[in-house]
């Protein structure tokens, strides 16, 4: 494994200070092959724990990508299909449009089923079983398939579907079918999990002018769309499979190509909210999980990620064999520390 220059550390290390974050953890792909995974800044300021590349941070968000990996193994294992109305698996799942009785697990992961945001419902005991049950009686925010409302309620209930057409629980599924054949051992899907191990970074955010501590936000019910926890050597062997097309670092393959591509490819259309000048960096396309675009002419996929006290970011830029994803453990702002990093690598 190569590693990065002193220069590039010393640039990295400067952009953490100026955005006042406590630890980052940093996975760099370059040339189809892991350049260097690093840990920068602390973990737990007060017990003065640095951050490793196995320190394991929330990557909210980046949780998408990951549960539409997951789908798409379903898929070439004949237990889903993209097209088929979700109702054929979960038969209470239908929204308040009678249009959506058409809705398909493509709609859900583009975020084309006009079911927009209402994060204030992640929290609670309730099960996604009944979430699903409850979502009926809520008006959308525009039509069905209309156009793309970005919405974790819904990437929720695509783990409920997977759950419901497989019989097992989403977190089996993700160890089973995802996680384990990537030899992500020090990735889960529950803050639970995360508490039992050693290393991990607790979530931090400015009050006041005062870094504070946060409780670990327990994201179970949506956790589809938001709860994986994940480190940066594992983040490494999450973003080689993308870049090898589909395969596990041995080879084998994960993924089908044809299913692949599919889940790679252009399906909706909404701006990003960072956009840094056109002909430059572009991402304005959503596929399933993942923005879509070009950097520099590129072709560039990236998602980001932010919960209480974590932001994230992954990319990869595949004819280029490259990627990169930063975790960090700050609630915001870290989005110019991100794309500085990213730049600078």
């Amino acid at each position: 494994m190569a590693k990065l220059s002193k220069k590039v550390l010393m640039a990295i290390e400067k952009e953490l200070n100026y955005w006042r974050i406590p630890g980052a953890s940093i996975a760099i792909i370059k040339d189809g092959m892991v350049w260097d995974t690093i840990g920068i800044g602390y973990r737990n300021i007060e017990q003065n724990l640095k951050a490793t590349a196995d320190t394991q941070f929330g990557i909210a968000s980046c949780s998408k990508s990951m549960t539409s990996a997951l789908i798409a193994v379903l898929v070439d294992k004949g237990i889903l299909k993209y097209d088929e109305p979700v109702t054929t698996y979960a038969p209470e799942l239908v929204l308040y449009d009678p249009a959506s009785k058409d809705m398909t697990l493509r709609d859900i992961l583009s975020h084309k089923t006009g079911f927009g945001c209402h994060d204030a419902i992640w929290p609670g005991e309730r099960s996604r079983e009944e979430l699903a049950k409850s979502l009926k009686f809520i008006k959308p925010c525009t039509g069905f398939r209309q156009e793309a409302i970005y919405s974790n309620v819904m990437y929720a209930m695509a783990g409920y579907v997977a759950e419901c057409a497989s019989g097992e629980a989403w977190d089996d599924l993700m160890q089973k079918y995802t996680f384990t054949p990537l030899g992500m051992t020090g990735t889960n899907c529950s803050v639970n999990d995360m508490e039992k191990d050693n290393d991990y970074a607790l979530p931090y955010r400015y009050r006041n002018g005062s870094l504070n501590p946060l409780k670990l936000w327990n994201l179970d019910l949506a956790g589809p769309a938001a709860s994986i926890n994940s480190t940066a050597n594992d983040m490494a062997k999450w973003l080689m499979m993308h870049i090898k097309g589909g395969k596990t670092e041995n080879g084998t393959t994960l993924i089908e190509h044809e299913t692949f591509k599919e889940m790679h490819s252009a399906q909706s259309q909404f701006e990003d909210s960072i956009g840094m000048g056109e002909g430059f960096y572009e991402c304005d396309d959503y596929s399933m999980g993942w923005r879509v675009g070009k950097y520099k002419e590129h072709e560039f996929y990236k998602h980001t990620g932010k919960i209480e006290g974590f932001n994230s970011i992954q990319a990869f830029l595949p004819q280029e064999g490259a990627g990169v994803a930063i975790l960090t453990n700050l609630h915001s702002p870290t989005v110019p520390f991100m794309y500085g990093v990213l730049y600078t690598i």
